[in-house]
């Protein structure tokens, strides 16, 4: 079954990308106040690149959920992957092609946001604990 946004699923992923958002946003102005503008926008660059393939990943990720659809639900995950990383790169190119990004904000932001994601399961754990 094609879910929309209402999917429990695919709300939680939304809102996760909503506080990745955040969090990028917060690293922007972390690097406007410690260091420039070019490193606050080179950092707001990185973050926008991992927010936008996190939104086309969860996208198509979820775009089939429900009972006896594993293998479906599987390949979803794999194409959503294998477009995110297409899309990442095709982001980096352009931001560094025509975006004067300094390259150390740019990665440092980009890669925060993906620890974000390597480390929700620990977060989500210890939250389900409470």
């Amino acid at each position: 079954m094609r879910d929309g946004v209402n999917h429990p699923v695919k709300r939680y992923a939304y809102k996760f990308i909503a506080v990745q958002a955040l969090i990028g946003l917060s690293i922007s102005l972390l690097c406007y106040i410690a260091f420039d503008q070019a490193a606050a926008y080179s950092a707001l660059l990185g973050a926008a690149v991992a927010v936008i393939a996190n939104v086309i990943f969860a996208n198509k990720a979820f775009a089939i959920t429900g009972n006896g659809r594993a293998k479906q639900v599987v390949n979803n995950f794999y194409k959503a992957e294998i477009i995110k990383i297409i899309i990442s790169a095709i982001l980096f190119t352009v931001c560094f092609r025509y975006g004067h990004v300094k390259g150390s904000a740019f990665f440092v932001s980009y890669f925060i946001l993906q620890m974000s994601l390597w480390l929700a399961p620990l977060f989500l754990k210890s939250h389900n604990r409470t």
